[in-house]
């Protein structure tokens, strides 16, 4: 698992693996990315900060440093 934030787009970028992206669905700030076979390859989380503050007992440091550092 990778994961990379962007500061300028406040986007959390969660790789799951390097498969190629068939699908997607998006949901609020939540924009998922599956394979052919359905498989979650991406999950991109819009307005992170805002996000981690609301879940960040669940996240883990490491994620929560890279957004608020």
């Amino acid at each position: 698992m990778k994961y990379r934030y962007t500061k300028e787009d406040d986007a959390l970028l969660i790789q799951f693996s390097k498969a190629k992206i068939e699908d997607a669905a998006h949901s609020r700030d939540v924009i998922t990315h599956f394979d052919k076979n359905g498989n979650l390859v991406l999950l991109e989380i819009l307005n992170a900060s805002k996000f981690l503050k609301e879940t960040g007992k669940v996240i883990p440091k490491e994620v929560k440093k890279a957004v608020f550092a």
